[in-house]
Order: structure tokens, then C-alpha cells, then sequence
């Protein structure tokens, strides 16, 4: 990256699994604080929860929405503004799991950009 480019995420959306806690929440805080709208997928939705109201605190001016939305606005540059999202459960030991949460994603219609 060039010397005083910034990375900059508004539009995009990003799911990011393990987020309730250690490398994954610093992950999701980060991509939410760079403009991402970011899809949080956890075992515990309580607690992914919890999880999307501290990256609010960090990061305010946002709301944290309810899976699904359509929250991802092209042209949005505000990199202060967290959009964080609660996914339905999601146990990635479990592929019927996985298949519903994708398939609850895809009602959305909307692109995944960053996994």
C-alpha cells in the first residue's frame, strides 16, 4: 500500500466467524472501524451480540442491526460509523448448520466480499 493511502471498506460486507472473542473480535472490530458492514457468525447469537454492542462502543455513530439487513450503503465513507450485524447461529462443526446459515444469507442478495 502506498505511503498515505488508507484503506477504506464502505460497501463492502464481511462475515467474520469466532468474533466473540481473542483474534476474531480484534478482526471484526477492525474491518467495522475501516467502513465493512460486518456479519458476525457465532455458535451463541447472545453473546455475538454482546459482541456487536462493544465494536459499537468503540467505534460510535452506528447501529448495530438485526440479521438480515440490507445495511451495506454504496458510497458510505464515515470510517468512524461500525455497522455490525447479528447472524442466526452458526457452529461450523456442524455442515447443516453451515448450510442454513448460508442459506438465510442468501435470501439477502447481496454480495460477500471478505470471508
Amino acid at each position: 500500500m502506498a505511503a498515505g493511502a488508507e484503506l477504506q471498506l464502505a460497501g463492502k460486507v464481511a462475515l467474520v466467524t469466532g468474533a466473540t472473542s481473542g483474534i476474531g473480535l480484534e478482526t471484526a472490530a477492525a474491518l467495522a472501524e475501516l467502513g465493512a458492514t460486518v456479519v458476525l457468525g457465532a455458535r451463541n447469537p447472545a453473546k455475538a451480540k454482546e459482541t456487536a454492542d462493544l465494536i459499537q462502543e468503540r467505534h460510535p455513530g452506528g447501529q448495530p442491526a438485526s440479521f438480515p439487513s440490507r445495511s451495506a450503503q454504496p458510497g458510505c465513507r464515515s470510517l468512524s460509523r461500525a455497522k455490525v450485524e447479528v447472524g442466526p447461529e452458526l457452529d461450523l462443526k456442524s455442515l447443516d448448520n453451515i448450510r442454513k446459515f448460508v442459506s438465510e444469507f442468501e435470501k439477502q442478495r447481496r454480495p460477500l466480499h471478505i470471508l
